[in-house]
């Protein structure tokens, strides 16, 4: 965690160098730590370290620096595995945004959204508008999540997608080839969101596997949002190339292996409080289960931005190992007391139990609490969060989470 310390605090002593630039390094650290018995394979420790740092012009165009890297140092305690310690750079790259027709081109190890088979690559991309109503955009590299360097290096993959686009509707067409060990897998991908003023959107999902000529998977999200009324359809489907060619393919007839149905209902009972009913429906045709979850939730509104919240819920399902009931309690204070050094604050406490699991495990219990401050402006944000659960898995978890945050160059 040292070296995440002193790259913020060289970063911050070098703002008269940084006039033109706006700067921003955010460091996190995890710490974890497993009560288990002592035959268990689980760890006992846990740390994970991650550094965030972006460098932009403050006005665009211009140039612009990411890094994202992460570090995690593994301890046993003493059982039967051995200690782990790995450090990865997760992204980084160089972006250049244009002045005209939404122009990017971005280097180095990026996430790529319009991918089909493989999201992280070390590479180049670049996207711009065509007109009015239709963008472009394309990426070449070699994959980044393989950890055999020579199989890495014989690895590539290239790609892009057309888009089309107005107020209401979105549509894009995606195509991915990935080349590994002189096998090609090719993709495509068909994309459509649409949203309607009375609150209706639909968004849908179809890859289709190019070799094979079937569609190999399907997403399709169906909602209706509105102030008291919030409905939900959801269906997925992933064949291995057996559903034959149509495009999205459930629309065809063809049954989803994952359907969801569920709407929350939210009815304000007074000024300062609310009621949420929530039905859901799941059904997984794969492992043959289906399961309804019923909840009722009550919030409270004590200042302009904090609120305490109880909600009770059940879990009914043809698998026993899913039925369960919950009561969580929960509370977001913001701002404080003048007293109180701090910006926010939450907590949350959480009771679950297993009616078809044995009396020894047939419960869980987690609970947090999280609190921040700002300082200097906000160029400073420091935020610390901790967790207990107890659980069939382990005795007791307890997890800490400290974030820093330095902000140099913020329009003020």
């Amino acid at each position: 965690m040292r070296p995440i310390f002193l790259l913020i605090l060289l970063l911050s002593c070098v703002t008269d160098s940084l006039q033109a630039a706006e700067s921003r390094v955010q460091a996190e650290t995890v710490l974890t730590y497993f009560d288990t018995p002592a035959s268990s394979l689980y760890t006992t420790g846990n740390s994970v370290y991650t550094i965030q740092a972006d460098v932009s012009s403050q006005s665009d165009p211009g140039l612009s620096l990411h890094i994202n890297g992460k570090g995690q140092k593994t301890q046993t305690g003493g059982h039967r595995l051995d200690d782990i310690s790995a450090a990865e750079l997760e992204l980084g790259y160089l972006e250049y945004q244009g002045d005209q027709a939404r122009f990017k081109a971005r280097l180095g190890r990026q996430y790529i959204h319009e991918a089909l088979l493989v999201n992280v690559i070390d590479g180049m991309k670049v996207q711009s508008d065509l007109g009015r109503y239709f963008s472009v955009s394309l990426f070449s590299g070699q994959p980044a999540n393989i950890y055999n360097a020579d199989e890495q290096t014989a690895a590539s993959t290239h790609g892009g997608r057309l888009t089309y686009f107005s107020r209401w509707h979105r549509f894009s067409l995606s195509y991915q080839q990935f080349e590994s060990s002189g096998t090609i897998e090719e993709t495509g991908g068909i994309n459509l969101e649409t949203t309607l003023p009375v609150g209706l959107s639909l968004t849908a999902q179809s890859r289709y596997d190019i070799a094979r000529t079937s569609e190999s998977s399907r997403d399709i999200r169906l909602s209706f949002a509105r102030r008291w009324l919030s409905p939900l359809l959801h269906l997925f489907g992933k064949d291995g190339g057996k559903q034959g060619p149509a495009p999205l393919s459930i629309v065809a007839g063809n049954y989803p292996d994952y359907s969801y149905l569920g709407t929350e209902l939210s009815l304000p009972t007074s000024t300062r409080t609310r009621l949420f009913l929530n039905v859901r429906n799941y059904n997984y045709v794969v492992e043959k289960n289906r399961s309804r979850y019923f909840s009722s939730s009550f919030q409270w509104k004590i200042s302009l931005q904090g609120y305490l919240g109880a909600e009770t819920g059940l879990m009914q399902s043809v698998n026993n190992d899913n039925r369960y009931q919950l009561i969580k309690l929960y509370g977001h204070w913001k701002p404080l007391y003048r007293s109180i050094p701090l910006d926010f604050l939450n907590s949350e406490m959480t009771l679950t139990n297993y009616p078809g699991k044995p009396a020894s495990s047939s419960g869980s219990l987690f609970m947090s609490i999280g609190c921040g401050k700002a300082f200097q402006d906000d160029k400073w944000n420091l935020q610390f969060s901790s967790q207990y659960s107890h659980a069939e898995t382990h005795k007791a978890r307890y997890t800490g989470f400290l974030t820093l945050t330095f902000h140099y160059g913020r329009p003020t």
